[in-house]
């Protein structure tokens, strides 16, 4: 018997390194090599051919259907690449527009002397405008620097993302820096420079250092720094606490050491994390401006702004993206990869961190309350990471079925947004409009006619006045930039205490013109000056109207009737001044 062999089926299941198959081996076996299969569960080594044969059977597609994926998806990400430069190259002649010249108006007068909260109030955290001070100082004010601005802010996120995603292989890398690229160039000048995507310079390489600390000879130096880039983030918007808070915590689901150690990194992190946001609190103390930096936080941001909605948030959720709705796409890769981590016997932590980062950008969406695109900056951003990341899978054997939807999702967002992209090169989209004539009809207007020590006070929103006053280096006589603080819940006494202020410092320092225009937010039209009576009676009393054009209209003070008011050179810059000089100055006016 020992001399004959048997054809004999064997059904190999997994159990611990061994592999699972539906189908029957047919192969032939000593006779005596049965008995010892059927009477042990240790390995035998003829198993050794088995799970050979079966590593074959068990993928979910044959193998050179595999490698066609790739090959394809290789061509789809090259299509795409192409379409980002070709792209990057159009958008030079992007403009500053919206929130973009505000900002740049307010960093423009700190070059002049002025400092945020104690001189301007604006309602946003001091690290925008730090921001915007570089922007100008590095770059220049032209539209141009802010568009080189703009895409190294690109150029550092897609460095990261590309660094992140390599260990999950190449293709994911270059896939992840080909789809954030497409879809933040897909959304026009209106995306550029965005706080939102600015935040993502900060943490994109956050993510990676805290993702590489855990080597020991570099764990404080990368703890340190990743806890630091989140806390220059959290100058700009102070909802990323919360994912702060979240590095903090992980250690404690890790593997990590017992015992006081175990509070070592989460520490590390803290401290590197408050230590810009005290730098920022020491330069406004310095400047006298942090006493009106808590008012302007718990009396104004806190209890009046951030209840205002500019539209609903289920908005934005309900777009179409690629053919879906946002809030399906976004779900469907949270729930597969919150799937893919529970079947795995150990938790990936680099898979793991990206998960907490996509449900942190829905947080970040959900607690502005303000329906806007751009602030599913951070959701979009690792959603595509992790659909990214999926492309590994491509190259894995045996290859589940889950897996390859997981797969097929991402190639679903790769040719879809390589359609757009190809689309939006060819076919403008109505969200790429060029830049509006309302600042060359009003630069037209107040050139030569606002000598160096007059100044000009805007009524408006959405940044036209702004970014021209802006690019004309001229100045406004009140702290208020535009006239949007007003409509705000009209009767908070905070609000009308603010009224109150406006009327008194327009009384003190007239301007030559005030610029009201037509569209604003949040109510908009000219009769809108009916709701601030006060402003109604002054603009009567004191003025005139000078001109009067379809988006604006300009009025000129009475007493400056009788005298020209033509300069015959660009207005100049005003010397720095506080509020002791500002005083000084408009009362020898």
């Amino acid at each position: 018997m020992s001399n004959k062999k048997i054809r004999i089926y064997v059904h190999i299941e997994e159990k611990n390194a061994y592999c699972v198959t539906r189908s029957f081996i047919v192969y032939p076996v000593p006779l005596q090599a049965v008995f010892p299969v059927l009477t042990t569960h240790r390995p035998f080594p003829i198993l050794t051919l088995f799970r050979q044969k079966t590593m074959r059977c068990r993928c979910a597609m044959p193998i050179h259907w595999s490698r066609l994926m790739v090959a394809f998806y290789c061509s789809i990400i090259t299509l795409l690449a192409v379409s980002v430069m070709v792209l990057i190259y159009l958008s030079g002649n992007w403009a500053l527009l919206l929130d973009a010249p505000l900002y740049h108006y307010i960093s423009w007068l700190m070059t002049q002397g002025v400092v945020p909260y104690r001189d301007i109030f604006e309602a946003n955290f001091p690290g925008t405008y730090l921001l915007h001070l570089l922007v100008i100082k590095c770059f220049g004010e032209s539209d141009a620097a802010w568009r080189a601005f703009d895409l190294t802010c690109l150029g550092v996120i897609s460095t990261f993302s590309f660094l992140y995603c390599r260990r999950f292989g190449l293709l994911a890398a270059c896939a992840a820096t080909a789809l954030f690229a497409a879809m933040h160039l897909s959304g026009g000048p209106l995306a550029a420079g965005t706080r939102d995507y600015v935040l993502l310079v900060f943490i994109a390489p956050a993510f990676y250092f805290y993702s590489v600390r855990n080597d020991s000879t570099t764990d404080f130096f990368y703890g340190a720094l990743s806890g630091f880039l989140l806390g220059v983030a959290f100058t700009i918007k102070p909802f990323v606490v919360v994912l702060a808070a979240l590095f903090c915590c992980l250690p404690a689901v890790q593997q990590s050491p017992s015992g006081l150690s175990r509070l070592k990194k989460p520490m590390i992190l803290l401290a590197s994390f408050c230590m810009p946001s005290v730098l920022v609190l020491l330069w406004l103390w310095q400047n006298g401006a942090a006493g009106a930096f808590a008012d302007f936080l718990f009396r104004f941001l806190l209890p009046i702004y951030s209840g205002i909605r500019f539209s609903s948030l289920s908005i934005e959720l309900y777009r179409p993206f690629l053919g879906l709705p946002l809030w399906l796409l976004l779900v469907a890769i949270a729930v597969f990869e919150t799937m893919s981590l529970a079947k795995r016997g150990k938790t990936n932590p680099n898979r793991f961190v990206l998960l907490i980062g996509l449900l942190y950008g829905l947080f970040h969406y959900l607690v502005q309350q303000k329906g806007l695109i751009y602030h599913l900056y951070p959701a979009l951003f690792f959603a595509i990471l992790i659909t990214a990341s999926w492309l590994e899978y491509l190259n894995k054997r045996p290859i589940s079925v889950r897996h390859l939807i997981m797969a097929c999702l991402a190639g679903y967002m790769l040719c879809g947004l390589t359609c757009q992209s190809v689309k939006n090169i060819f076919i403008k989209p109505p969200h790429f409009f060029e830049k509006s004539g309302y600042y060359d009809l009003l630069h037209n207007d107040l050139n030569g006619r606002v000598p160096p020590y007059e100044t000009v006070q805007a009524m408006e929103a959405f940044g036209g006045t702004i970014m021209t006053l802006f690019k004309m280096h001229i100045r406004q006589p009140t702290r208020f930039i535009h006239d949007a603080y007003f409509y705000y819940k009209t009767d908070h006494p905070y609000v009308q205490g603010l009224r109150k202020v406006f009327i008194e410092e327009l009384q003190e320092g007239k301007p030559l013109f005030v610029v009201m225009a037509k569209n604003s937010w949040p109510v908009g039209g000219y009769d809108r000056i009916k709701l601030f009576p006060e402003l109604e009676k002054f603009i009567q009393e004191h003025y005139v109207l000078d001109r009067q054009r379809e988006q604006y209209r300009i009025y000129k003070r009475k007493e400056a009737l009788s005298t020209s008011a033509f300069c015959p050179l660009s207005p100049a810059p005003l010397p720095p001044r506080g509020e002791e000089n500002g005083k000084k100055d408009n009362s020898e006016r």
